[in-house]
C-alpha cells in the first residue's frame, strides 16, 4: 500500500518545481512583450533578428501543459458528484478571477484615458462583459478574439478546460481521462473539417490539445515509479526542439512546434530527481512561481509605463531597457502578489470555506489517490 504522507510530500515537491517552471515561462512571455513594444515603436537593436527568432511566446504552451498536469494530478480522483464539480469551478474562479478582473478594469481605464497609446481603444459593452466572463468575443471592429486585457485570451482556454474537467467529474474517476481526450480530439477534428460558429471555432483550435498533454503526463506520473536527475535531459531536449521547430519549420501548428516541446520540458522537470529538486524546488523560485500569475497579467502595464518614461528621458539603449523592464515587471509582480493577490485569495478562500462548512463537506477522495 502507498504511504499517503510520502505521496503528499512528493506532490508538494513536484508542485514547487512546477511553480519554478511557471515563473520561467512567464518571464519568457515578458521578454517577448518587451521586444514587441520596441518593435512597435520602431526601435532597432543589435541582434534583433536572432532575438526575435527565439520562441519566447512558447511560455504560454508550457503554461497549458502545466495546467493539464496540475488539475489532473490534484482532482482526477475526486468522487463523482455535482457538488465536487461545482466546488472545483468555484475554487478555480477564486484563484483566477479577482486579479484578472482588476487588470481588466485597469485596461478599461487606460482605454478611456490614454487611447492613443493602445492598439485597440474602443469600449464595447458586449465585448467588455464577455471579457470579464472568460467568454471569447471579437474585438470591436476586428475579427480577432482578444479580450479587453489582451493576454487574457489564454485564460479563455484555461476556463474552457476547467469547465470540461468539471463536467467529467459527474462521471466515475476511471472514465475521466478518456472522456477528456475523446472530447478534445473530437472537437479539434471538427474544427479542422468544418467551419464552426463562434465561439466553438475558438475552442476547436489544436492548442487545446496541450492541456491534454498535461493530463496524460499526470496519469503517467501517477503510474510510473520513476525519478531520475537524468530526466532533466528530456527538458533540455524540449528546449532544443523549440528552437529547431521555430527556425526550421515555423509553419507547423503551434500545438506541434511549441506544445510537444512544452510537454517534454514539463515531463523532464516532473520526473527529475533530488538534484533538480534542490534547485527548482528552492524557496525563492517557488515564490517567484507563486507570483507568476500576477506577472503575466501586470507586465504589459509595467513595460509600457517604463517605456514611456524611457523615451521621455531620451536615453534609449534597447538592451538596457529590456533588462530594466523585465526586472521591473518581476519586482512589481512580487509587490502585487504579497500586498494584493495573496491576501485577497486568503480572504476569499476563508469565506468560501465558511460557506461550505455551513452546507457540509463535498465528498472527495484524498489528494494522494491514484489516477485511473
Amino acid at each position: 500500500m502507498d504511504n499517503p504522507g510520502k505521496s503528499i510530500a512528493g506532490a508538494h515537491a513536484q508542485l514547487d518545481r512546477l511553480q519554478a517552471l511557471r515563473f520561467i515561462a512567464a518571464a519568457a512571455i515578458v521578454v517577448r512583450h518587451v521586444f514587441m513594444e520596441l518593435e512597435q515603436h520602431g526601435i532597432n537593436f543589435p541582434g534583433r533578428e536572432d532575438v526575435l527568432a527565439i520562441p519566447w511566446g512558447a511560455g504560454v504552451d508550457v503554461f497549458f501543459v502545466i495546467s493539464g498536469f496540475v488539475i489532473t494530478f490534484g482532482a482526477v480522483g475526486k468522487g463523482a458528484s455535482a457538488g465536487a464539480a461545482g466546488d472545483f469551478i468555484v475554487r478555480r474562479l477564486i484563484r483566477l478571477w479577482p486579479t484578472y478582473a482588476l487588470f481588466t478594469a485597469l485596461m478599461l481605464v487606460a482605454m478611456a484615458v490614454v487611447p492613443s497609446m493602445l492598439n485597440h481603444s474602443t469600449i464595447d459593452p458586449a465585448h467588455t462583459a464577455a471579457s470579464f466572463a472568460f467568454i471569447p468575443w471579437p474585438e470591436p471592429g476586428d475579427a480577432k478574439f482578444y479580450p479587453v486585457l489582451g493576454q487574457g485570451w489564454t485564460l479563455n482556454y484555461e476556463m474552457f478546460f476547467y469547465v470540461c474537467f468539471a463536467a467529467t467529474m459527474l462521471a466515475p474517476p476511471r472514465f475521466r481521462v478518456a472522456m477528456l481526450w475523446a472530447g478534445g480530439v473530437a472537437l479539434v477534428a471538427a474544427g479542422l473539417i468544418w467551419r464552426l460558429p463562434a465561439p466553438l471555432h475558438f475552442y476547436a483550435d489544436p492548442i487545446v490539445l496541450e492541456f491534454l498533454f498535461g493530463v496524460a503526463l499526470a496519469v503517467a506520473y501517477r503510474r510510473w515509479n520513476f525519478r531520475s536527475s537524468w530526466a532533466i535531459g528530456v527538458a533540455a531536449a524540449g528546449f532544443v526542439a523549440l528552437l529547431v521547430f521555430a527556425t526550421q519549420w515555423p509553419d507547423l501548428h503551434r500545438a506541434v512546434k511549441a506544445g510537444i516541446p512544452g510537454l517534454l520540458i514539463v515531463a523532464g522537470v516532473v520526473f527529475s530527481g533530488p538534484t533538480v529538486e534542490r534547485y527548482f524546488g528552492c524557496a525563492p523560485l517557488a515564490t517567484l512561481g507563486n507570483a507568476s500569475y500576477a506577472l503575466y497579467l501586470s507586465h504589459t502595464f509595467v513595460v509600457n509605463l517604463l517605456l514611456a518614461i524611457w523615451l521621455r528621458l531620451d536615453v534609449m539603449n534597447p538592451w538596457a531597457f529590456a533588462v530594466v523592464a523585465s526586472v521591473g515587471s518581476v519586482v512589481a509582480s512580487l509587490v502585487l502578489y504579497f500586498l494584493l493577490e495573496k491576501p485577497t485569495l486568503a480572504f476569499l478562500k476563508d469565506k468560501y470555506a465558511s460557506i461550505r462548512g455551513k452546507r457540509g463537506p463535498v465528498p472527495a477522495t484524498p489528494a494522494s489517490a491514484p489516477a485511473p
